[in-house]
């Protein structure tokens, strides 16, 4: 008959190969739990403090980025328009057989 109690460190004292003990993994699992807690816990207390500052941050621009943004959309797009309409001038212009 095979003895299959367990002693206090967790090993059952016939058993032969590869052994862990449970109460090992026990206290691992919840160090870990644990630790996965305070992590989610640090995250949200420096993100909040984050988007503090970025809100604060935005409130003292003399500009919102809102409109900066609607600018430098609109200067891209003269440039473009500008830059088409200069390579369409430049190939229009020259005659089609210009190597002859």
């Amino acid at each position: 008959m095979t003895n299959m109690r367990v002693t206090a460190n967790g090993f059952r004292p016939d058993a032969t190969g590869f052994q862990v003990p449970s109460k090992h993994l026990i206290i691992g699992g919840t160090l870990f739990g644990v630790g996965c807690a305070i992590c989610v816990a640090g995250i949200a207390v420096s993100g909040t403090g984050l988007l503090k500052a970025v809100q604060r941050w935005v409130a003292d621009l003399e500009r919102p980025p809102s409109e900066i943004a609607k600018g430098t959309w609109a200067q891209a797009k003269a440039a473009y328009t500008a830059g088409s309409r200069a390579w369409q001038d430049e190939n229009t212009t020259q005659p089609a057989n210009a190597e002859s």
